[in-house]
């Protein structure tokens, strides 16, 4: 038999086997959800053009849920033929995907068996005599569909075994929209740098820097860094410090750097559009950023 259907996985198929129903046994390795069915003689030829036309549709399919809620039966199409036990699978998604594969097959030309007007999704469990009452399943069977398989070909089902995986999770690209409102927010947080930057440059003096970093006016470059050095690791927000404070320390080390007869950074900053210790590749400049 040649057909495109859902292969039940041996930890499914063993929940299966265990249900009490009547009639002749199907083994579970033959249980499926058959969701279109070929002729027995399907051409291999033929096989290859539903290769792409089931492919378009399945890639772009997520992975869903189905769900089996009860034990039922169909009445057989002739006379003094067995009954098919089955358990009918419900999923929106199955009866979606159906009808997208049935659409794209009719489009390309290919034909598949069209027996019943309704589509009715079920794995078939055994074959009967008689009928029986349907009854519920508790707890009801579910799983998750990852893969497709097509089966068959020139008289040969054993011969033609082929998987379409179903789209699997993939990083979200962000949208174009979105992508600006970053951008804008990016931007706003470095005029919120520069600004802040501003506010402290414009209360910063050489009185305040030497007192800041505790050293005297005659104070070397060796000195300077050592001040700067200690007071960069007790105020770093990575030991718990104050992140404030740092932002001074920072300021207070730059003015003194730069030019120690100024006794106001307003007069430095004029030169520079912006600090240069928040340039990308300081020490100190991707935290400041922050």
């Amino acid at each position: 038999m040649s057909f495109l259907g859902i292969r039940i996985t041996p930890d499914v198929g063993r929940l299966l086997q265990n249900l009490q129903v009547p009639g002749d046994l199907e083994t579970p390795s033959e249980y499926h959800i058959t969701l279109l069915c070929f002729d027995d003689d399907w051409a291999i030829s033929k096989i290859a053009q539903a290769l792409e036309a089931t492919y378009d549709i399945v890639s772009q399919i997520n992975p869903f849920q189905v769900t089996g809620k009860k034990i039922s039966h169909f009445s057989p199409m002739e006379k003094d033929k067995p009954v098919p036990i089955i358990i009918p699978i419900e999923s929106k998604e199955l009866m979606g995907l159906h009808k997208k594969l049935a659409k794209k097959f009719d489009d390309q030309g290919l034909e598949f068996k069209k027996t019943f007007k309704e589509y009715k999704p079920h794995i078939t469990l055994a074959y009967s005599k008689d009928g029986f009452d349907d009854f519920k399943i508790d707890p009801t069977i579910e799983f998750t569909v990852n893969e497709l398989v097509l089966w068959g070909g020139d008289n040969g089902d054993e011969r033609v075994f082929i998987t379409f995986p179903l789209k699997g999770p993939e990083r979200k690209k962000k949208s174009d929209l979105f992508s600006k409102i970053d951008n804008l927010n990016k931007l706003a947080a470095h005029m919120s740098v520069l600004e802040n930057f501003n506010k402290l440059a414009n209360h910063m003096t050489i009185e305040k820097a030497l007192k800041l970093l505790n050293l005297t006016k005659d104070y070397s470059d060796n000195d300077l860094k050592h001040a700067m050095k200690s007071l960069i690791f007790q105020h770093h927000p990575d030991r718990k410090g104050d992140p404030e404070k740092l932002k001074e320390v920072i300021l207070a080390y730059k003015l003194l750097r730069d030019d120690n007869s100024s006794n106001k950074i307003v007069q430095e900053k004029s030169k520079i559009e912006e600090p240069s210790w928040i340039d990308r590749g300081h020490p100190w400049g991707d935290w400041y950023n922050k």
